[in-house]
């Protein structure tokens, strides 16, 4: 029996996406109490006392940190995939240039994933840079420093 291989094109193999936990949390977790110690940043009475204020913060960078160790794993993921594809790719037939094309628009849904996820981790360490400098201005105005 002969194979056909006209009109067949050779597919990479799907990015499996396993949840992963790293330092014992997984990203689920990971994004909910980032989201839990935003929303209680937000809060006025959070703001206005130094200790709530240092156990948010505190809160926050370790889900921020904890979020970027799956983004490291997930960046990861994405360059393997695209490379692994673009060989695939390659190794079916394409021209060097249809198969780089082809390798990013198979790995386009875990860039997006990796985006948005880069912006989320970004915003917490932008807050935690706010609620520090509020920190600071409300202990200097405690000791009488203002």
């Amino acid at each position: 029996m002969e194979s056909d291989t006209t009109g067949t094109e050779q597919q990479p193999a799907p990015v499996v996406s396993e949840p992963v936990v790293l330092n014992g949390m997984t990203l689920e977790t990971a994004l909910e109490g980032m989201a839990d110690a935003k929303a209680r940043l937000s809060r006025r009475q959070a703001v206005q006392s130094l200790p709530i204020m240092s156990e948010h913060m505190q809160r926050l960078a370790t889900y921020a940190v904890a979020v970027e160790e799956h983004l490291g794993e997930l960046e990861y993921k994405q360059e393997y995939h695209e490379a692994h594809s673009y060989v695939t790719f390659k190794e079916g037939g394409m021209s060097p240039t249809a198969a780089e094309r082809e390798a990013r628009y198979a790995t386009a849904e875990l860039k997006a994933e990796i985006k948005r996820l880069t912006r989320q981790v970004k915003s917490a360490w932008a807050l935690i840079d706010v609620i520090r400098s509020r920190y600071n201005h409300l202990r200097e105005e405690s000791r009488g420093q203002i």
